[in-house]
């Protein structure tokens, strides 16, 4: 829940003369997704879901979005760099100061008599980890760390308003570590992670749309449900987005498949066991009540031919409903969430549901500025695997990490309180330490990892996973090149203890170096 990508917060980072992107505390919210025909009665439910979330979404759409929508030019306003470059525009340089000269004309190079242009990305990133006790003692361990190494290189050619193609490619390593890479998250030497065409279909006084057909990234609010997952290897999908736009308003739709990620050179292959679609709404500032700065809204469908839960398993198709919203008052900053989830799993009811809100204060006008933070949540946990409906909550396709910085459990079947404290050091430097407890939320039912996967067995009746604490420290020699390093201990609870699969305490030690232009 962290990294928010909302608007209003790259508002604020453009005004800011400081070049680090500093998380804010459970930013669950995040800005602004395999493709194989459902037939028969997978696909008359599908159509109807989509039906029925078309209506409502545009109804929303309507009624949320504040007063006269004003004509918008497609992708006219500098974002600045954004965790999917895919939703990134950068206008012609205007010859202001940049840290490097040329890095605004490499963003924006004219082509096509000047009607449209390309612009060039890339991003390199080394880091090194050390693991005492990796996920409490289950599987390989490695005594010394290992390195990681990642690089994606990106091209947007915009021709004119009408049409545009972007690429990103992708490429990761991993080296020194027992037991090799983990699977997806590690390796995937050289692969095209995203490679679209986009085509503008209407303009009009309320906005404009436009079609988006080939491999690209899902990227939504707080990435609690859709993300790039940013670690070493990114998440990628194949299909269809169309994007409609206001000027305060965004609504996406859109149906994919996942890629399923593999370690060689351009082999990656669709995953046509999966399949998502949905429409995410969201408004900038709605209506006239002034605190709310941000309001998504959603509707994801997703289906499986076979999904692994707590003794249930076989065909999954769920229906996930749910709102995101960010509030500012005064040093005040407020976000809620909740997600509603419906459908069936083999001959079981899916019922699942999840909460989260945060509050954060900021000190600005005492030395370091500190804010404080804390922030609570909980998914729902299955009751009984005997009683005909399934209560364990599915986070689809989620963040890498999503609790700290070390593989830990999930965000589903789990209670989470984490308080936190966030300083200035100077206008290059920052310090967080932040503190995390956790509980199974129904004790019959087990632990489960970041992506959703079953991972331990509720063996024993202890509700307690454990706690956490890191100190976080972050360094910016100017925006393109920066430095952080992360230390973690991860404190077994009753629950852990008392499986014999995870006989020790986690101690992680991180550093990373990032390049981008």
């Amino acid at each position: 829940m962290e990294k928010d990508k909302n608007h209003s917060l790259h508002k604020n980072m453009k005004k800011s003369k400081n070049p680090i992107n500093h998380r804010k505390l459970a930013p669950e919210l995040k800005g602004t997704a395999s493709t194989k025909p459902i037939a028969g009665a997978r696909n008359g439910l599908f159509s109807c879901h989509v039906s029925l979330s078309l209506r409502l979404l545009f109804f929303l759409m309507s009624y949320c979005s504040p007063g006269v929508i004003r004509a918008q030019v497609l992708d006219s306003v500098n974002t600045g760099p954004l965790p999917d470059a895919a939703e990134e525009f950068w206008p012609r340089a205007s010859g202001g100061r940049d840290t490097l000269r040329w890095y605004g004309k490499i963003k924006h190079m004219g082509i096509n008599h000047g009607r449209g242009s390309v612009g060039i990305g890339v991003s390199l990133r080394e880091g090194y980890e050390f693991f005492d006790n990796y996920l409490w003692g289950i599987g390989p361990q490695d005594d010394n760390g290992f390195h990681q190494h990642r690089g994606l290189v990106t091209a947007d050619v915009r021709w004119n308003r009408t049409l545009r193609v972007f690429s990103e490619v992708q490429s990761g390593f991993i080296s020194g570590r027992n037991g090799g890479a983990r699977p997806v998250q590690d390796l995937n030497k050289l692969v095209v992670n995203q490679l679209f065409a986009e085509i503008t279909v209407f303009k009009a006084a309320y906005g404009i749309g436009s079609l988006r057909v080939g491999k690209q990234a899902l990227n939504y609010g707080v990435g609690s449900l859709l993300d790039v997952r940013d670690i070493n290897v990114r998440r990628t999908f194949l299909g269809y987005k169309l994007v409609l736009k206001g000027t305060d308003w965004r609504l996406d739709a859109f149906y994919m498949n996942p890629l399923d990620i593999r370690d060689g050179f351009f082999d990656d292959r669709v995953n046509r066991r999966e399949r998502i679609a949905g429409l995410w709404h969201t408004i900038f500032s709605p209506g006239k009540w002034k605190p709310l700065r941000r309001l998504d809204l959603y509707y994801l469908y997703f289906s499986s031919d076979f999904s692994q839960y707590n003794k249930v398993a076989g065909e999954e198709k769920r229906s996930t409903v749910g709102f995101l919203s960010e509030l500012h008052g005064g040093n005040w900053t407020n976000f809620l969430g909740a997600d509603l989830q419906f459908g069936k799993l083999a001959d079981q009811r899916i019922r699942s549901w999840k909460l989260m809100g945060t509050v954060n204060y900021s000190f600005g006008h005492v030395p370091l500025k500190p804010t404080l933070g804390g922030q609570m949540a909980i998914s729902s946990g299955d009751k009984s695997p005997d009683d005909n409906q399934m209560q364990t909550f599915n986070p689809i396709y989620p963040k890498g990490l999503y609790y700290g910085f070390v593989d830990n459990a999930g965000s589903v079947n789990l209670i989470i309180f984490h308080p936190k404290c966030d300083f200035r050091i100077s206008a290059r430097t920052t310090l967080s330490l932040n503190y995390y407890r956790f509980w199974r939320a129904r004790a019959s039912d087990g632990l489960y990892s970041t992506p959703g996967r079953f991972l331990l067995a509720p063996n024993n009746p202890s509700r307690s996973v454990g706690w956490m604490g890191d100190i976080v420290a972050g360094h910016a020699i100017n925006s393109h090149l920066s430095f952080s390093a992360v230390t973690s201990y991860y404190k077994r609870g009753a629950f852990l203890r008392a499986t014999p699969s995870t006989p020790g305490d986690i101690f992680y030690f991180g550093i990373r170096s990032a390049l981008s232009f």
